[in-house]
């Protein structure tokens, strides 16, 4: 039963962190915004760096940079309508305050998701480390 659990805490973890590289990652591979949305990603918090320099750096090798687009697209569509109309000259906005559009919200589970890794994370390592271990009363007698 535990490993079973283990294992549904990997699956869980290795989803949302994948998640998060198809959004993050998808939004710094846009054709016409890509490379401004990553020099915003680094002047954001850690977890926006990590997923959008990973997720530039990982999704074109696996070949899923077009889906990860068309992820983008599909959650940050809205945004990137607003930054066409925007100079890119001397924007020095992070990148969750260039994705930002008053009136367009993201889903709660979206928001969460990008926090949700790292406490995955900490589950799986915590139930990993206290997984319960076959009592040895004598040693090997070999």
């Amino acid at each position: 039963m535990y490993r079973l659990l283990l294992a549904l805490l990997l699956v869980v973890t290795l989803g949302s962190f994948g998640a998060n590289l198809m959004e993050y990652g998808g939004a710094t591979l846009h054709p016409q915004h890509g490379d401004r949305l990553a020099a915003a990603a680094r002047r954001d918090g850690l977890l926006v760096q990590l997923y959008a320099a990973t997720g530039r750096a990982l999704l074109p090798s696996l070949e899923m940079e077009s889906s990860a687009q068309g992820t983008a697209q599909e959650i940050y569509g809205a945004a990137f309508a607003v930054l066409d109309r925007q100079p890119a000259a001397n924007d020095e906005r992070t990148f969750t305050d260039m994705l930002r559009v008053p009136g367009v919200y993201r889903p709660a589970w979206r928001r969460a998701s990008a926090y949700a890794t790292p406490v995955l994370l900490a589950l799986l390592l915590g139930a990993w480390i206290f997984r319960p271990r076959a009592i040895h009363s004598f040693p090997n007698q070999r």
